[in-house]
């Protein structure tokens, strides 16, 4: 079994922004499921936020949207982690957090 990790600001920031990534699949995807893997190898925490939709073009989001680039990506990116959404038309999506912790 693995070790638990310290909820600290930037982990908490971590987790924010994958709930974001949960209810944007929850919304958008029109799927039963939506699969959510975290693991703490190596000092740095890493969440994965998957679906099988038909998937989206990340270019094409409007500008008014901002769950994406803001709740998710943003979060991330202050805290000088990365996020990497990897997703296609016809392919799902996924959305992949990663921080030192």
């Amino acid at each position: 079994m693995g070790e638990d990790i310290a909820l600290t600001e930037d982990t908490k920031l971590t987790v924010m922004a994958a709930r974001e990534a949960m209810v944007n699949a929850g919304k958008h995807a029109r799927v039963d499921s939506v699969d959510v893997y975290a693991e703490h190898p190596a000092g740095e925490l890493s969440i994965f936020v998957r679906d099988r939709s038909d998937g989206f073009d990340f270019d094409a989001i409007p500008e008014d949207r901002h769950g994406i680039c803001d709740s998710i990506v943003e979060r991330i990116v202050c805290i000088r982690g990365s996020a990497k959404i990897k997703s296609a038309p016809g392919e799902g999506a996924e959305v992949m957090l990663i921080i030192a912790s």
